[in-house]
């Protein structure tokens, strides 16, 4: 069984504080037509069905673009059916609370013009009671406090979240990211920076995101007063988030192995090998040197 406390709020910023209950907001973005306003919720930064453990931080957030009906009138609905059967409905400036079983006594959060709406965070909560959550948004222009399903009138968007008793584990190569599990995505372009001898270093990464294409770098080697720079080009498959690529036969020879972070960083290390090529280098030895790069 639910319990929710009505309290006021005087301000928008206190939602986070009122919203500590087992309830949620949704929205995703659906396909409508030009006259139909844009909604969009994130639920910790994705945009469709997540699963959450009680345990880990769930935060919504919501914006809507309404086009052309920028200005017009409209019933504001922001409800959702929770684990226990009860409907919830979020009352603008009051907050969250209990309509019961029946879809039709839901409450209308605000009436009055469409206008844009930036992200806002509507819920940070932990701790929801174990079970499914889908929760709906929506606009309806005919504004008369009555929530009328089905209607041309009416736009909506939902987001399913599942809650369950601990935090979700995840299989590689997903990672888990603000409680949820997701596939790493890495930006495509050159990734740009220096050596740990202060000199440059990048690499190229394809469309797919999953080969480096090019690898350039600069040495100094200064026991022989020898310095240059490097491009390598092929195809280094990354494997998980690794890569590596070896040149053997150059004067210098190379070892390179990195890691790529979603966060837009890279970083590794690199072994150069010098053998004396008569007329070309008179260099020997080893260089042993690290590398960092950031996403383009």
């Amino acid at each position: 069984m639910l319990n929710i406390e009505e309290k006021a709020m005087k301000k928008p910023q206190n939602l986070v504080n009122l919203l500590i209950f087992p309830i949620l907001l949704l929205i995703f973005t659906c396909a409508v037509s030009a006259s139909n306003p844009s909604l969009n919720i994130k639920a910790n930064d994705q945009s469709t069905q997540i699963t959450v453990g009680q345990d880990t931080a769930l935060s919504l957030k919501i914006d809507m673009d309404p086009g052309a009906l920028l200005g017009n009138n409209a019933d504001w609905w922001v409800v959702a059916s929770t684990p226990s059967g009860d409907w919830y409905s979020y009352v603008y400036p009051s907050g969250w609370i209990n309509t019961g079983v029946d879809l039709s006594r839901v409450a209308v959060a605000y009436q009055g013009p469409l206008f844009l709406v930036n992200p806002f965070e509507v819920l940070n909560t932990t701790n929801l009671p174990i079970g499914e959550y889908n929760i709906y948004f929506g606009v309806e222009t005919n504004m008369n406090g009555i929530l009328d399903y089905p209607s041309a009138s009416l736009s909506y968007a939902a987001i399913k979240v599942n809650v369950s008793s601990a935090t979700p584990t995840c299989t590689p190569p997903q990672v888990l990211q603000n409680g949820v599990c997701v596939t790493p995505t890495l930006k495509s372009g050159t990734w740009s920076g220096t050596t740990s001898q202060s000199l440059p270093f990048s690499f190229i990464l394809d469309g797919s995101a999953k080969n480096i294409t090019k690898i350039m770098y600069g040495y100094s080697a200064s026991g022989c007063r020898m310095t240059g720079t490097v491009t390598t080009t092929g195809s280094f498959p990354i494997s998980g988030s690794t890569f590596t690529d070896s040149d053997v036969g150059g004067c210098p020879s190379h070892s390179i192995s990195g890691t790529l972070n979603t966060d837009g960083t890279a970083s590794g290390s690199m072994i150069l090998t010098f053998t004396p090529i008569p007329y070309s280098c008179s260099c020997s030895g080893k260089i042993t040197t690290t590398w960092n790069t950031e996403a383009p």
